[in-house]
């Protein structure tokens, strides 16, 4: 998927504003040693978590959005 932090068609909350329900899954946005990084991540207990991940938290994301909906079969 190719993506841009421009995209008029994505909607991105800063985590400074709000941030997504507890443990639903969300794009995330982040910088990290000048990169740039976009993961899927959830919020548990005020911590950001990579979906599926179950290991420590480690995320530090400046902005998330809701994922797209799947395709239908």
């Amino acid at each position: 998927m190719i993506m841009s932090k421009n995209n008029d068609n994505m909607k991105w909350v800063s985590v400074k504003d709000r941030l997504p329900e507890e443990v639903t899954p969300v794009l995330v946005y982040e910088v990290c040693c000048g990169c740039e990084y976009f993961e899927i991540a959830e919020v548990e207990n005020g911590e950001w978590w990579l979906t599926g991940d179950g290991g420590e938290p480690t995320l530090a994301p400046t902005h998330w959005t809701e994922l797209p909906k799947p395709p239908k079969p």
